[in-house]
């Protein structure tokens, strides 16, 4: 963890892993589908929680109402054997102006404490029964579109901190 500027602005940078290769959610998230663009993964939002709109979808992090949500920006995409690791870039200034959550995760990585993290992707859907280290999926996400990776003060992501997601998360090979 480390403080820098970007654009003239004073940031937190904190090492994540934002997914790891496997079954999450019922389903598969192949290995090489995460690392067949790995450059996608940079510069996507990092929104506290998963943006929604008026009625309570799901929605894309990416549009100017849900960007000025978002509170920074992941970057430094690198596959680490099965895991993506990189960077979380968190716009101080702009987590102590939204106040509430915002602040409660840069106190949390700024302390060090564990956070939760989830990806939201666009994929291409395979319909396809299996069993994956020991865990049953009922499709396969291929051609991933990275859209923003959540922060969770609140909640726990389908890859979670027993999973070896998280941040802080040390981004080296032995870690999990």
């Amino acid at each position: 963890t480390r403080h820098t500027t970007l654009d003239g602005r004073a940031y937190l940078v904190v090492p994540v892993v934002p997914i790891v290769a496997g079954v999450l959610n019922d389903h598969l998230v192949p290995q090489e589908e995460i690392a067949a663009f790995v450059d996608a993964w940079n510069g996507i939002p990092l929104p506290v929680g998963h943006p929604m709109n008026a009625y309570g979808e799901y929605v894309s992090a990416n549009s100017p109402e849900m960007l000025e949500l978002s509170i920074g920006r992941f970057f430094h995409a690198r596959m680490d054997g099965p895991r993506l690791v990189g960077e979380l870039w968190l716009d101080i200034e702009k987590c102590q102006r939204l106040g509430g959550d915002a602040v409660e995760c840069l106190r949390r990585l700024e302390a060090g404490e564990p956070l939760e993290v989830s990806t939201a992707y666009f994929p291409e859907i395979t319909p396809e029964e299996g069993i994956y280290n020991g865990m049953r999926y009922v499709e396969i996400h291929r051609h991933l579109r990275p859209d923003h990776l959540a922060l969770l003060p609140n909640g726990i992501g389908a890859c979670n901190w027993e999973n070896g997601c998280g941040a802080p998360r040390t981004n080296a090979a032995t870690t999990a």
